[in-house]
């Protein structure tokens, strides 16, 4: 007797597999491409957008036309009415002047005249003109209508000549060529002496040996020039009574200035602290007349 098996007739559930092909490590997938949003118009719509734009361009031009014109017309306008008005222009020029400089010098640094508009004159500039001349301290401008402007000037006084070696200037009546004569005035600026006045025929001479620059207009940048002008007018002041004025000042070294006075003294004067030193050059100046001397050189240092 045959055992006989059984075999049930059972197929294998099979899994049904796909060709997939997997990334690579490392590897991402590209990201889908994005499709472009084409926006068409029709032929209308295409007509309305360019009628708007040519009115938008129409209205522009119009409008900057009409700016032009307004423009046009308001400067016609103003020419006519205001700068070409003969009731509105310079009819009478009032210049004054403390010093040596003509009217007519005056107005022809000032670049204005008769018939100039009263509204066009730039006041500013005028005193700007003035101011650029060295020897014009000051500028003061009025205008009056109708017709009337007022300038006032105020000139730069010198006190004392100045002496150089370098550049080479000279005090009168030592001549140069060409003869130009430099002035210094109390903050030190010099200029250039328009007018040989009798006021200046006395005038004290400050000497140096050089100087950096020399700019009529700009003040000096030198320590003895300055210390030798307010010794000028220190001892102005402290020695008027005893009638001793100052001849000449020069600088022999960078320390110390040497004042020659009109009683023949030489007096030595250090930088600094100049009332002390005049005050004691007074005190000895009583001391010498007291016994009937005279002071021939004395060193204040």
């Amino acid at each position: 007797m045959y055992w006989l098996s059984h075999r049930p007739n059972r197929k294998r559930a099979r899994r049904k597999v796909e060709n997939r092909r997997l990334p690579r490590k490392g590897r991402e997938q590209k990201a889908p491409l994005h499709i472009l949003d084409v926006q068409t118009f029709s032929t209308r719509e295409l007509q309305i957008k360019r009628a708007a734009q040519f009115r938008t361009i129409l209205l522009c031009t119009a409008l900057f036309l009409s700016i032009v014109a307004l423009i046009s017309t308001t400067r016609i306008l103003l020419n006519k009415y205001v700068f070409e008005n003969p009731e509105l222009t310079i009819s009478q020029l009032e210049v004054r002047s403390d010093g040596v400089l003509s009217t007519q010098e005056i107005v022809r640094l000032a670049q204005i005249g008769k018939g100039d508009s009263m509204l066009s004159v730039n006041l500013a500039q005028v005193r700007e003109n003035l101011t650029r001349h060295p020897q014009i301290k000051n500028v003061e401008i009025e205008r009056e209508f109708p017709g009337t402007l007022r300038i006032a000037v105020k000139e730069r006084f010198g006190i004392a000549w100045l002496s150089c070696d370098f550049p080479f200037v000279k005090p009168p009546p030592e001549r140069q060529s060409p003869a130009i004569y430099i002035l210094l005035d109390e903050e030190g600026i010099p200029f250039v002496c328009e007018s040989l006045m009798r006021e200046y025929a006395n005038l004290p001479v400050v000497h140096v040996s050089r100087l950096q620059e020399l700019v009529p207009g700009k003040r000096l940048d030198n320590r003895q020039i300055q210390v030798a002008l307010e010794l000028l007018y220190t001892s102005r002041q402290a020695l008027y009574d005893l009638n001793l004025e100052i001849l000449a000042i020069h600088a022999p070294n960078p320390y110390s200035i040497v004042a020659k006075y009109n009683n023949q003294s030489n007096v030595v004067f250090g930088l600094s602290d100049l009332r002390r030193q005049v005050a004691n050059l007074r005190a000895a100046t009583l001391h010498a007349q007291s016994m009937d001397q005279a002071i021939g050189s004395i060193n204040l240092l």
